[in-house]
Formats: C-alpha cells, sequence, structure tokens
C-alpha cells in the first residue's frame, strides 16, 4: 500500500512540474528606402549577433527568452547607408487566429541610402548649349533644345545648373543658373529655361542711283 501512494507521489509531482515554454520565432526582413529586400545584412539583438538576411532580405531566428523581455533589434549598414537606430521589440506571445500557438514576432527594418541618383532633364528650346553642373559639362542640348543627365548625390542636398552661352551672345538672359534642391528619393527634376532672341538686323536699304539731269527750262 506504502509503495502504491509512494508512486501516486511521484507522478503527482512529476504532473505538476511546469513545462518549459517555447522559444519566441522571431522574423526580420530588411529593404531599402525603395522597399527593395537587402541580402546579406547582419542583424543583432543588442549586441547578441543574430545572422544575416538571406536572398529575399529576411532572417529568421528563436529566441529562448522569458516572456516581456525587450531586445534591441538592430542591423549593420553597408559602407553607402545611413546607420540603423535599433528597434525596441517585446516579446509577448499573441495566439494566433485558430487559437494554437503562437504567431511570430515580424520586424521590418528599412536601411537609408546616404545618396540616389537623379535625372535632370532641361528644356531650353535652343540646341547645342553645355549644361554644368557644378562647374562640369554634364550634357549638351539636342537639336530641339533638351538634355538630361544623371546625378548621383545626398537628398537635401543643392544641385546647382548652369547653362553655359558663352558661344551665342545673341542670347538673353547669358549663362543662366538653376537651383535644384534633391529630394529624399530617386526622382527626375525639370528645368525650363526660355531665352529671348533679338530679331536679325533689318538688312540694308538698296543705294538708289540718282536719276539723269533735266534742263531746266528758264
Amino acid at each position: 500500500m506504502r509503495i502504491g501512494v509512494l508512486m501516486f507521489g511521484l507522478l503527482v509531482a512529476a504532473g505538476c512540474e511546469p513545462q518549459k515554454e517555447q522559444p519566441f520565432q522571431l522574423i526580420v526582413h530588411i529593404t531599402d528606402d525603395n522597399n527593395a529586400p537587402m541580402a546579406g545584412i547582419a542583424v543583432s539583438a543588442g549586441k547578441i549577433p543574430l545572422g544575416s538576411t538571406d536572398a529575399t532580405g529576411t532572417l529568421e531566428r528563436k529566441l529562448d527568452s522569458p516572456e516581456g523581455t525587450t531586445i534591441l533589434l538592430g542591423a549593420e549598414a553597408p559602407k553607402l547607408y545611413k546607420p540603423v537606430t535599433p528597434v525596441k521589440v517585446v516579446l509577448r506571445r499573441l495566439a494566433g487566429l485558430s487559437g494554437q500557438g503562437s504567431v511570430p514576432i515580424e520586424q521590418t527594418l528599412m536601411l537609408e541610402a546616404k545618396e540616389h541618383k537623379y535625372a535632370i532633364l532641361l528644356k531650353t528650346g535652343i540646341p547645342n548649349l553645355p549644361v554644368l553642373a557644378f562647374g562640369r559639362q554634364a550634357a549638351v542640348t539636342d537639336e530641339n533644345g533638351a538634355a538630361m543627365f544623371l546625378h548621383q548625390g545626398e537628398p537635401g542636398e543643392e544641385l546647382k545648373v548652369e547653362i553655359d552661352t558663352s558661344q551665342r551672345k545673341e542670347l538673353q538672359p547669358q549663362n543662366p543658373t538653376a537651383t535644384v534642391v534633391l529630394p529624399p528619393h530617386s526622382d527626375a527634376q525639370l528645368i525650363e529655361q526660355r531665352f529671348r532672341v533679338p530679331p536679325p538686323p533689318a538688312p540694308p536699304r538698296p543705294h538708289r542711283r540718282p536719276g539723269p539731269t533735266l534742263p531746266k527750262r528758264l
């Protein structure tokens, strides 16, 4: 009898032991500022490395941490991107729609490029005019008086564009400039410049030859 009671007590004690909670499933997505996935980006939780994103810009890891733990989720930005500000993530279990199991914790981190490419378009109506950017020739207007060039710069930068009219002294204004403030993302910027062209001088009047001198009647 005592043996039976002892075995029953052991079974009850074993059944009362708290079950170990399942680890949290963390899914991290890394994109650039055009929402394109970025592969090979190292992800960390505080000072603990979690691994690198795959070809789809995704990293999946299981975290064996207590409920309510707060982690600082960060990513190592490549050379041409700005540093990433770590994001606080609280580990909490949320039941799925079926009520069974918990849904993964998903977080997206965006990497912002230091520089972007911008298309600069010009309309002047005058052909063969050199176009300068920061004093260097970037394009020449075509037969329709239009030109286009690409500029790589940092958002917020002021791009100075000048149209060189030194070989066309008759055009007004001479050597006009325009300043373009580069927007946060890659975009096309249009510059329209109209010129005043003085009309050509009127041709000289033909010289009239004097007629014959007639005798005057006295």
